[in-house]
């Protein structure tokens, strides 16, 4: 399945954006947590953190990260995901008052 820049293939997920340097997120590293004040999964947290995502590509990755679980069989946990959620906003706007400072 491929939504915008990201296809979600058998060994995992790929970003398309740049054929130079993709982002390869293996198919047994995506359920990974981080733990903060709650546990989140990783990788919601990482991609939000890389300078050029756009707001746009963020937001087909979580479709896209979403759908890996079914797709891989993996264990999902909805208050995870929520609080993953709520993380990831707190970095893309701070990415986006960065961008504002940079235009100054």
């Amino acid at each position: 399945m491929t939504i915008g820049k990201w296809s979600v293939q058998q060994g995992g997920i790929v970003n398309n954006v740049n054929t130079l340097n993709r982002l390869f997120i293996p198919k047994s590293s995506i359920s990974q947590l981080q733990h903060h004040e709650e546990p989140v999964y990783t990788w919601l947290l990482e991609v939000a953190k890389i300078k050029q995502m756009s707001e746009p590509t963020i937001e087909t990755f979580n479709k896209v990260f979403l759908y890996s679980f079914g797709k891989y069989d993996l264990q999902f946990d909805e208050q995870i995901y929520n609080s993953s959620l709520k993380k990831q906003q707190e970095i893309r706007s701070l990415k986006r008052i960065a961008r504002l400072k940079e235009q100054r």
